[in-house]
């Protein structure tokens, strides 16, 4: 078995990009979180913006009115209009935001000190942003403060240089002509410190070697080279950060990667951003923060990804970045021993694909659940209540109550065979009916039947060897036939038949084509719901497309079409390991609008008009509409046995015992949608009650209504009941547990 290691969730969650710093911020040397700032200001909450900004910049009023705004130019903005004028925004989140309570420097100081030489900005920059992580500096100029190389920028500057000389930075003034010390290891050392910074580019400077300050000199770094403001206060963070890993003894480099500016991988779709002017911030603009500014900080896009997240219920519905759910995958695996929390989440996947077709990398979230399902199985860790009820209700289909192997009626070989798929006789057994008929009319060679379940359900499930065990069911009853051609109803059975047996497999809908359409559609609008087992075949996209089209109807293409079509909640065995999940899909899958929606796979038709959707299938579309209210569980068990009777009574005249009702349950609607939602059939509640009859057990309240429980397979049922005059039974309540019992 493929095994889920740290290597794949690595791999994976390299894959999504979500968290990934948006354009603006990557391309700022500081990293300033343009994004949350135009966010604070589009809520005009200048004192959360103000904090971005300080938290950013050790000279945040120098940022805001001196920076050459790099983010500008790699705002997305720029080509719907003109990039997010940041700086405007920055001046007015200080001006109007709350300060800080004092002090912005810390007063608790490291004994680890460290010089600093020079009357630039870089210079400065670099002891402030020592000073912030605690260190005592000594910061070496030419002149009496050191603000006097700086006087353009001394009116931005005097707060916080006022605040550093208190807060642990020691100026010594007229420092002109040598350095203070030998700029060697020993020289620094025997000054008392622990390191130093030195501009680039100064007589007798050491050159710097490397991205993050290095010089040939062991504990001098270097930076400042640039003429760029911005830069240079990013150079001065750089240098600042190595120093304080050099001191410390680790790693200068390591994890660092995305330190300097850089592109980032965010993926943001912008298809449908429109042109929007960038509003005027003149010198004023910091003054009237209501206004223009807001309407500026609006014009940001809030760039992220999450492309996988419109069409898809799932990450909807658990309101995580798929990096944050595959990592709860991966923990829930490693849990040895205690609660595995993340089961349900995992089991609740609609395995549809959807999502490693609409990422930019191809991130499957649907793979790695399936994977983790089958690590579940293989070490007994699967809850019971997860797929029982679908993987036995694939059972029934495989067993002598549908199951069959026949060929055309008159004929003992067939060229070619018909597989309908379980859940066209289980909703529409008269389209299953009337398409075998109209089949055998078209096709010469004979065309066989076979009538049972491709065994995908298994695979969704996790469990591969069972899965190897059905298919090869029904590779025998295909080679009972003679091998033919197989001719599919169902998409998901197309794509499991072609990819995973010899068999070769064709669509019914590629013999339809010259069929007239039972129901007229010259000039009507309709939307077509593609199927999950279609995703990633253009050819069945088309063949649809082309045979609708035919019959005169308007197709409506909806961006979640064809390969990102959404998953109606059926795949993966989703809404039965996550009902309120299956329902959520289910109503994704219906938002199609107004117009009627034209399905080729039977249980999105049925999922769809669950969610509130008009849906036809598209034999119905031929053949006229099939039944009117959507079949519950128990109606499509019996309606799977009541075909596979009729066919065999009625084209192959055999001998068939109809089924029977042994007497009459009496149950309003609402306790047949509490057994709906319960995954309860009529069977269960027959099999409870014949129970009851032979050996009499029950517990009586006092309203006269009797209780009796019965155990089959791993869950215990309870009805309550009362007895009719003429035989039959009012069930009152039915539910049911997992825990054995005993009437004592």
């Amino acid at each position: 078995m493929y095994e889920f290691t740290q290597k794949l969730l690595h791999e994976s969650e390299g894959k999504c990009t979500q968290d990934e710093l948006p354009a603006c911020a990557a391309a700022c040397p500081l990293h300033l979180d343009g994004r949350g700032l135009c966010e604070k200001v589009a809520e005009t909450d200048f004192t959360g913006g103000r904090k971005l900004v300080e938290a950013a910049c050790v000279f945040p009023r120098l940022v805001a009115r001196y920076c050459e705004a790099p983010c500008a130019q790699a705002c997305l903005r720029k080509d719907f209009g003109g990039g997010i004028q940041m700086p405007g925004l920055e001046v007015a989140c200080l001006t109007h935001g709350a300060p800080p309570k004092p002090p912005r420097f810390k007063t608790r100081l490291k004994k680890l000190a460290v010089a600093v030489l020079g009357d630039g900005i870089f210079s400065l920059a670099a002891a402030a942003e020592l000073v912030k992580r605690g260190y005592p500096v000594t910061l070496y100029g030419s002149g009496a403060h050191p603000l006097e190389a700086l006087a353009d920028y001394a009116v931005v500057l005097d707060t916080e240089v006022d605040a550093l000389l208190k807060g642990g930075l020691t100026f010594v003034p007229n420092q002109c002509g040598d350095a203070p010390f030998p700029l060697e290891e020993e020289g620094f050392k025997e000054a008392g410190f622990h390191a130093a910074i030195v501009p680039e580019g100064g007589d007798g400077m050491p050159k710097v070697q490397g991205s993050l300050g290095e010089s040939l000199v062991k504990g001098i770094f270097v930076g400042g080279g640039t003429s760029s403001l911005i830069k240079k206060l990013g150079e001065a963070r750089t240098c600042a950060i190595t120093v304080d890993r050099y001191v410390q003894g680790v790693s200068l480099g390591e994890g660092r990667e995305k330190e300097a500016p850089f592109e980032t991988t965010l993926r943001v779709n912008t298809k449908s951003v429109k042109v929007e002017t960038p509003i005027p911030l003149d010198e004023g603009a910091g003054e009237s923060p209501g206004e223009k500014c807001v309407a500026e900080a609006r014009r940001c896009l809030n760039c992220t990804c999450l492309q996988c997240v419109p069409g898809c219920a799932y990450l909807q519905f658990y309101d995580k970045e798929p990096k944050k759910l595959i990592r709860e995958i991966f923990n829930n695996l490693s849990v040895a021993m205690g609660l595995r929390t993340a089961n349900t989440m995992i089991n609740s996947c609609a395995l549809c694909g959807q999502c490693a077709v609409v990422c930019p990398n191809g991130l499957d979230v649907g793979a790695l659940c399936h994977l983790a399902r089958e690590n579940m199985v293989e070490v007994d860790k699967m809850p019971a209540r997860a797929h029982s009820f679908a993987l036995q209700d694939m059972a029934y289909s495989n067993s002598e109550n549908y199951f069959l192997v026949r060929h055309q009626p008159g004929w003992e070989k067939s060229d070619w065979a018909y597989f309908p798929g379980c859940m066209l006789g289980a909703s529409a057994p008269e389209l299953l009916e009337k398409s075998y008929g109209d089949l055998m009319g078209r096709l010469e060679g004979g065309i066989g039947l076979i009538l049972g379940c491709c065994g995908v359900m298994l695979d969704w499930a996790g469990r591969p060897q069972e899965y190897q065990e059905a298919l090869a069911k029904l590779q025998t009853a295909w080679e009972e036939l003679g091998r033919p051609t197989v001719i599919t109803a169902c998409p998901t059975c197309y794509h499991t038949l072609g990819e995973k047996t010899p068999m070769a497999v064709r669509g019914i809908w590629e013999f339809l084509e010259n069929h007239p359409p039972g129901i007229p559609g010259k000039g009507q609008s309709l939307v077509i719901h593609d199927a999950c087992g279609a995703r990633k075949m253009p050819l069945v996209h088309q063949a649809i497309r082309a045979l609708v089209e035919g019959w005169g109807y308007h197709i409506e293409e909806k961006e979640m079409s064809q390969d990102k079509s959404s998953c109606c909640g059926f795949g993966g065995l989703s809404g039965f390991a996550n009902p309120s999940l299956g329902e959520a899909s289910a109503k994704l899958a219906a938002a199609q609008g107004d117009q009627p929606v034209l399905a080729y796979c039977i249980n999105c038709r049925d999922r769809i008009n669950l969610g509130g959707g008009q849906a036809r299938h598209l034999l119905e579309y031929i053949y006229g509409d099939a039944q009117e209210a959507t079949a519950d569980f128990s109606q499509r068990r019996y309606n799977r046995r009541h075909i596979n009777e009729k066919l065999r009574r009625t084209l192959w005249e055999e001998d068939v015992e109809e089924q029977t009702i042994p007497y009459r349950l009496i149950m309003d609607e609402g306790i047949r949608s509490a057994m709906q939602e319960r995954m309860v059939l009529e069977s269960d509640v027959y099999d409870v009650l014949d129970r009851y009859r032979e050996t009499g057990d029950c517990v009586l309240d006092a309203q006269g209504i009797r209780s009796t429980s019965g155990r089959f397979e791993n869950v215990t049922f309870w009805v309550r009941f009362t007895e009719e005059g003429d035989g039959a039974y009012r069930i009152h309540g039915v539910y049911t547990h997992r825990m054995k019992t005993a009437l004592l």
